[in-house]
């Protein structure tokens, strides 16, 4: 099992994350109820009765999950899905935009299920830390070559100016989420 602390100054005392592989059937029905919740407060997904959000990718081996607590529960997780064995998620909408990457054999990782707590959510340091841990996870560990996701056109400026990110593709309505929109 591979798993850290971190500890965040807040101005008056000290609060302490644990960041870990979600490795157990535990910790990932906490990432599963934690997206769910999340999505399901931005209407990207309608209600179901397991209160979980789980994909079809989920089921793969590869796929890895790590999520951030906070001593009393899962605040923030992020899911990496690796190409090595199958398609990515975002191929399902922009397969043409991927040809030439995948033609180059560019190996990928897809960060989907990037969700965090409401109560955390304005907390730049958790998600340095998601970023920090998926960086190290899919360039140390898994050697790929790049980095893809889709994500809703607000969040476009964040990703190419903080993280280098470039867009790929076109807006278009993505069925995972309520048919949001997605570049």
């Amino acid at each position: 099992a591979s798993e850290t602390g971190a500890s965040r100054f807040n101005g008056n005392t000290f609060e302490h994350y644990k960041i870990a592989i979600a490795n157990s059937k535990e910790s990932r029905l906490k990432a599963f109820q934690l997206g769910y919740e999340v999505y399901l407060a931005k209407g990207y997904i309608p209600e179901n009765k397991r209160k979980m959000l789980v994909s079809p990718s989920d089921s793969i081996p590869d796929t890895c999950i790590i999520n951030i607590n906070d001593g009393k529960e899962v605040v923030a997780s992020i899911t990496l899905n690796f190409q090595d064995h199958s398609k990515l998620p975002c191929q399902e909408l922009y397969q043409e935009e991927l040809a030439p990457l995948l033609a180059q054999r560019v190996k990928l990782v897809e960060i989907t299920r990037l969700v965090i707590k409401e109560n955390h959510r304005h907390s730049n340091y958790l998600l340095a830390q998601l970023f920090q841990s998926t960086f190290i996870y899919s360039f140390q560990i898994k050697n790929v070559s790049k980095l893809v996701i889709e994500v809703n056109p607000r969040h476009v400026a964040f990703y190419q100016n903080l993280l280098g990110f470039t867009v790929v593709g076109n807006e278009k309505a993505c069925e995972r989420v309520s048919n949001a929109p997605a570049i």
